[in-house]
């Protein structure tokens, strides 16, 4: 009997008390499942013991962070308001502002100060504003008219159609015979000119 295993020793030992031997192995099996359950909610209830000692475990005080220095961004340059050119040339290229459409900006060599400088247009001034460490702002956006002007509304072109759908197998990639519709569309709805 050196070779039976604990569970058909105990088998085995169940029978000759009168319990037939499939009952004392799941009761067996049934055992081992209730003694591993108890010893792994031991085993977490000590775990969780232990780490709300560790909470309430006085906490000593740390130095506050250090602060960080903010840095900042390059200067920036807004550009010249339009009323305020007066056919200025630019500085570098000498095109006057009539010339050259667009942004320009007031600039001067390493030190910038607002307001003093010297003009220049949009394409000198992104080489002097990378010499002089500035970042340059651009034109504040012209809002686009969503208004349609009366030339180019055509009431004709937004009347509604008479649709049907007609259920039909259609083919969607490599998907074939899926139940869909295919859509018919009639001339103009009736009531409409």
């Amino acid at each position: 009997m050196s070779c039976n295993t604990a569970t058909r020793r105990l088998a085995n030992a169940a029978t000759r008390s009168g319990v037939p031997a499939s009952v004392s192995q799941k009761s067996f099996y049934l055992g081992l499942a209730v003694v591993g359950t108890l010893l792994g909610s031991l085993l977490l209830s000590g775990q969780r013991r232990r780490q709300g000692q560790a909470r309430s475990a006085p906490k000593t005080t740390a130095a506050p962070p250090a602060r960080l220095p903010i840095l900042s961004g390059p200067e920036r340059v807004e550009p010249i308001p339009p009323n305020e050119l007066r056919e200025q040339p630019c500085a570098q290229c000498r095109n006057s502002s009539q010339h050259k459409p667009g942004p320009w900006y007031r600039l001067q060599g390493q030190s910038h100060s607002t307001g003093s400088g010297q003009a220049y247009c949009q394409d000198c001034a992104q080489d002097k504003a990378r010499e002089a460490g500035v970042s340059l702002v651009p034109p504040p956006a012209t809002a686009a008219s969503t208004i349609l002007s009366p030339k180019s509304f055509h009431p004709k072109a937004y009347l509604p159609k008479r649709t049907t759908l007609k259920p039909k197998t259609i083919k969607v990639g490599p998907l074939d015979n899926l139940e869909g519709y295919a859509v018919l569309v009639r001339g103009k709805t009736p009531g409409y000119p």
